[in-house]
């Protein structure tokens, strides 16, 4: 399905430089495409010199082998955030969590836009770069502090991500408690005491909200060299 005609998504970096549609861009037909997921579908290898795959609607699971070769969780990626870590010759391993829709943009063909080539792939490149230092700042701020720190961090991560208080959880609790590094009993005991203290609210076994006031008394962390230090209200 060609994407000539429709807006950019919200998070492309093209947007950067005043465009808000794909047909401003100039190029011809076929630059620009998208791929449908269903559930549990991988998502295959890409070469990243020549594709830009950004997620447009939906919800993917990104995993990374160890060294002993078992999964890794290694993050989510939500709506206006692009594809990073599954290139070719990498282990990683990217699946949908749900119907997902990724935005391609063919990378060789920008290229030979000749005046605009140059401030597009520089804000295509940027854009990756930002994507992978959040991937690996989240990581790393995911497994400091309290179980119940982590479930709240993430939770409220999750909302600002989708810019929505109300959050669906279209991963597993096992999903959950591998990115945070904690058990899966762990992450339903933290979301059953937030929302008896109030911090979510429940609609339903995989639906909640963030309540402001939760975030603020729960997520005061600050990092300091390597280490996150957290602390509650």
């Amino acid at each position: 399905m060609t994407l000539i005609d429709r807006p950019l998504c919200k998070g492309c970096p093209l947007r950067r430089l005043g465009l808000a549609f794909h047909g401003e861009i100039g190029a011809p037909n076929g630059y620009a495409c998208s791929y449908r997921y269903e559930r549990g579908r991988s998502v295959p290898p890409h070469d990243a010199s020549a594709v830009f795959l950004m997620v447009r609607d939906g919800a993917l699971k990104i995993e990374i082998p160890d060294r002993s070769g078992e999964p890794g969780l290694a993050g989510f990626l939500y709506p206006g955030e692009p594809l990073v870590g599954n290139v070719l010759d990498s282990p990683a391993v990217v699946t949908a969590l749900g119907p997902t829709t990724l935005c391609a943009l063919d990378l060789k063909q920008i290229g030979q836009m000749r005046e605009r080539d140059g401030d597009m792939l520089r804000a295509i490149t940027a854009g990756l770069c930002k994507q992978a230092t959040e991937d690996q700042r989240r990581l790393v701020q995911a497994r400091g502090g309290t179980v119940k720190q982590r479930v709240m961090r993430f939770l409220a991560d999750v909302a600002e991500r989708t810019e929505s208080q109300t959050v669906s959880l279209n991963m597993s609790r096992t999903d959950i408690a591998h990115y945070l590094n904690i058990s899966a009993e762990s992450v339903s005991r933290a979301i059953s005491q937030l929302a008896n203290e109030g911090a979510i609210k429940r609609h339903g076994p995989r639906r909640l909200s963030v309540v402001a006031s939760g975030v603020q008394g729960l997520c005061r962390t600050r990092l300091a060299g390597n280490k996150i230090e957290s602390r509650s209200a």
